[in-house]
C-alpha cells in the first residue's frame, strides 16, 4: 500500500465531498465547482500537502512538484 498515494487520493475525494455538502441543495453548476476544487487543490499543494486532483489533471501556477 502506497500511503502517500492513498493520502493524496483521500484528500481529493474529501474536498469533493466537502464541496457538495457545503453548497446549497440547489447548486448544481459542475463547472463552478470544478474551478473551486482546482483553486483549493492549488492552495493545498502550495502549502505542501500531498493532494491529488479531484477533477482530472490541472495546473497550479507557482507550484512545483518534487
Amino acid at each position: 500500500l502506497n500511503v502517500k498515494k492513498s493520502h493524496s487520493t483521500n484528500m481529493a475525494r474529501a474536498s469533493a465531498v466537502a464541496e457538495r455538502l457545503w453548497s446549497a441543495k440547489n447548486v448544481r453548476d459542475i463547472n463552478s465547482a470544478a474551478r473551486r476544487l482546482q483553486e483549493h487543490e492549488c492552495r493545498m499543494l502550495g502549502r505542501g500537502y500531498p493532494v491529488g486532483s479531484a477533477n482530472g489533471a490541472g495546473f497550479c501556477p507557482g507550484v512545483t512538484e518534487e
